[in-house]
């Protein structure tokens, strides 16, 4: 049985110089529980590392 996945939210930041960046982390995090939805697994993915994009799905 396939699932399907989506992205709910991204940030972009700096790992090295960005002082806000668990702050923003949090944040996307607690944005993810707007979304109600059956299954209650979230992930977060790191993306495209030179700019350094974290995605919440679903």
């Amino acid at each position: 049985m396939s699932k399907e996945v989506y992205m709910i939210g991204e940030i972009r930041t700096n790992n090295f110089s960005d002082k806000d960046l668990f702050k923003k982390i949090g944040l996307l995090w607690r944005k993810t529980n707007d979304h109600h939805v059956e299954n209650e697994m979230k992930y977060g993915i790191y993306h495209q590392y030179e700019s350094t994009i974290v995605e919440i799905i679903l």
